[in-house]
């Protein structure tokens, strides 16, 4: 007769994960921006839930030429758009410009859902 046989081994160190929540939390990326079929490396789409909500990237200084800035632009209702230090602190005020907007979105883009 064959018998079924459990062994057990130590017990696993590392603990289960919890279930994942019932909701979806908004969530704000980034990807590289392509124009063109080409994507320059300091361009960046700022995206929430997925969709493309403004734009970051590296530029010139319109004051002093020496000097690169960030530019930023959110494509929300109002429009708003600025230049920065870092990257982090673009897509920092884009999320915010689009925040303050309620998510309404400039042109055939739909609103998001906030």
């Amino acid at each position: 007769m064959n018998k079924r046989v459990t062994i057990k081994g130590p017990a696993d160190p590392t603990p289960a994960k919890p279930a994942a929540p019932c909701y979806v939390r908004p969530m704000w990326t980034r990807k590289p921006c392509v124009i063109g079929g080409q994507a320059a490396p300091d361009d960046w789409l700022v995206l929430w839930c997925g969709q493309d909500c403004g734009r970051v990237h590296l530029t010139y200084s319109p004051i002093n030429a020496q000097r690169a800035v960030w530019a930023w632009t959110a494509w929300c209702d109002p429009a708003a758009d600025g230049r920065c230090d870092t990257l982090a602190e673009g897509c920092d005020l884009v999320r915010r410009s689009v925040i303050a907007a309620g998510g309404r979105m400039s042109g055939s883009r739909g609103d998001l859902v906030m």
